[in-house]
C-alpha cells in the first residue's frame, strides 16, 4: 500500500515541483505524446527485428530489441526537441518533458494491469510466493518506481545533452535504456519464474543500479550547470 502511494504521490507532485520550478506546461503534452508514439514505433520495429533473427539466438534477440527500444523511445524524444526548437528550453522544462513520459507509461500500464486478465495458475504461483517474499508481494510497484526514476533519467540527459551541448550523456543514456530493457526482454525469452525470490532481486538490483546511475548523473550535471 505504501508503494502504491509512493507512485501516485510521485505522479501527482513530480510534474507539479517542475512547473513551480519554471517549466512549461506544454512539454507534459510533448511528454505524453512522444511516449506514446515512441512505444508505437518500438513494437513494428521489434516485430521486425524479431522476424529478422528468427534463428538467431536469445541472447541476441535481447540485445537486439534492447538497443530498439533506447533508440525508438529516446531517439524520438531527442528528434521532438530539436523538432520543437530549443530556444529558451531549459532544465525544468527538459524534466518536466522526461516526468511527462515516465508518469505516462506509470499510468497506461497500470491502467492496463486493472483490466488484464489474469491466469488462475499465475495467480495462484503470485500468492504463494507473495507469503514470503516482500519482492514478489510488491513486484509491480517497485518494478514501476524504478522504470519511472530510469525514464526521468536516462530522458533528462538526451534533454540536456541537446540543450547544452554535452552531447556524451546520450551515449551513456543509450547504453544504460538499451541494457535495461534488453535483460528485462531476455528475462522474458528464458521464460524467468518471475515470482522467485532471488531472481527478483537479482533483476531490480541490476535494473535500479541503472536507473541510480542514470539519476545521479543527472542531478551531477544540474549541479555542475547551476
Amino acid at each position: 500500500m505504501v508503494s502504491w502511494l509512493t507512485l501516485l504521490t510521485l505522479a501527482i507532485t513530480l510534474p507539479i515541483a517542475f512547473i513551480i520550478w519554471g517549466g512549461s506546461i506544454a512539454w507534459i503534452f510533448y511528454g505524453f505524446l512522444v511516449w506514446i508514439s515512441s512505444v508505437g514505433i518500438k513494437i513494428v520495429l521489434a516485430w521486425q527485428g524479431n522476424l529478422l533473427l528468427s534463428k538467431s539466438g536469445l541472447l541476441a534477440k535481447a540485445i537486439t530489441n534492447g538497443i530498439i527500444s533506447a533508440v525508438s523511445e529516446l531517439g524520438l524524444a531527442a528528434l521532438a526537441l530539436i523538432f520543437i526548437g530549443t530556444t529558451n528550453v531549459d532544465i525544468p522544462d527538459i524534466m518536466l518533458y522526461a516526468v511527462s513520459a515516465g508518469v505516462t507509461e506509470l499510468l497506461v500500464i497500470s491502467i492496463y494491469g486493472m483490466f488484464e486478465k489474469r491466469e488462475p495458475e499465475t495467480v495462484k504461483k503470485w500468492k504463494i510466493s507473495a507469503k514470503h517474499c516482500f519482492l514478489a508481494r510488491n513486484l509491480f510497484p517497485i518494478e514501476r518506481m524504478v522504470a519511472l526514476i530510469g525514464h526521468i533519467g536516462s530522458r533528462g540527459l538526451v534533454g540536456i545533452a541537446i540543450i547544452k551541448g554535452y552531447l556524451w550523456p546520450i551515449t551513456v543514456a543509450l547504453i544504460t535504456f538499451s541494457t535495461t530493457d534488453g535483460l528485462a526482454n531476455y528475462g522474458v525469452l528464458k521464460n524467468w519464474d518471475w515470482f522467485n525470490g532471488t531472481i527478483l532481486k537479482n533483476f531490480l538490483l541490476a535494473t535500479g543500479s541503472l536507473a541510480l546511475i542514470e539519476l545521479v548523473l543527472l542531478i551531477t550535471i544540474i549541479l555542475f550547470l547551476s
